[in-house]
């Protein structure tokens, strides 16, 4: 079984027991603070179950009962519900310190619970004297004999002041006690989470190098060769224009200068052309007009 599995059940179950035994408790003094009927059948038979919790605890304090009607308020039933629920804790701490894989963690948790129930004795005693509980209890008899294995080394360290009216003791020794254990139970937990700090690299560290060695020695699998893929990209193209005919202007232009000059009879537009100091006609030569008085050309061929 897995230590978390373990923790969770066993908490489920101490914490079940215990609530059971509360939730009789509690019944207990709410019939008794309702004044129900004490001769019937279920009330006899839940006040004898439930005495069978309570009954170390009875006499530490007087009830409280009006005269003028039934009402009781059991004081220590009270006291004796609170002491079921603080217990329910400690033993569940306890179990759960030995359920754990880092031994370490195992230590703080039993050096943990060992301060916790002699701070839980300390204190109790404290409020008994403070309250006046009275001696006449088992339970108070218990707390005393018990917490004195841990308040002897402190007695008589201060003077403890009582106040005769009230029958209230303030015992200052014990209260130097839970202070003197609450300081220690803190010191020694951050010992312990400091070496619990320093142990946890080292863990991962070699978690670490086991998991590459594990990667080493895996052998490799060789991928697929895969042939490569044809991939085919349309690119668009533009869309071509018709191509536009050219056109051809097929007309001929012939022009005949009229009057006898150099070069005349001679294709000037063959590549022949005149002298730079040639004088064409004045005003009085006739202007050729195209197609009407323009002579032909006698170079042209018929």
């Amino acid at each position: 079984m897995d230590f978390k599995q373990f923790k969770k059940r066993s908490a489920i179950i101490i914490y079940g027991i215990f609530g059971f035994i509360v939730a009789i408790i509690f019944i207990r003094i709410l019939l008794k603070a309702l004044g129900a009927n004490p001769d019937a059948n279920f009330v006899v038979f839940w006040y004898d179950l439930s005495y069978f919790f309570v009954g170390i605890f009875d006499g530490i304090y007087p009830n409280i009962a009006p005269e003028s009607s039934n009402l009781v308020i059991e004081l220590y039933s009270i006291v004796a519900m609170l002491f079921y629920m603080l217990l329910s804790f400690l033993t569940s701490k306890s179990i759960n310190s030995v359920a754990d894989s880092s031994a370490l963690r195992v230590i703080q948790n039993i050096v943990d619970a060992l301060f916790k129930f002699a701070e839980f004795l300390l204190i109790t005693r404290f409020i008994f004297k403070i309250t006046s509980a009275s001696t006449a209890s088992t339970f108070v008899e218990f707390i005393y004999s018990v917490s004195a294995l841990v308040y002897e080394p402190f007695r008589n360290i201060f003077p403890t002041i009582k106040v005769e009216n009230f029958n209230i003791v303030f015992e200052t020794s014990t209260l130097l006690a839970i202070i003197v254990i609450i300081i220690f139970d803190i010191i020694t937990e951050g010992i312990i989470e400091k070496l619990m700090d320093t142990d946890e690299p080292k863990e991962q560290s070699m978690n670490n190098n086991s998991g590459f060695a594990m990667a080493a020695q895996a052998p490799q699998q060789q991928q697929p060769h895969t042939q490569p893929a044809n991939i085919t990209i349309n690119i668009p193209q533009p869309q071509a224009q018709p191509a536009q005919q050219p056109i051809i202007d097929n007309r001929t232009v012939q022009v005949y200068p009229s009057g006898n000059y150099p070069g005349q009879g001679q294709n000037h537009l063959e590549g022949q052309r005149p002298a730079p100091d040639l004088q064409l006609p004045g005003n009085n030569a006739q202007t050729p007009v195209f197609g009407q008085n323009a002579s032909r050309n006698p170079n042209q061929g018929a």
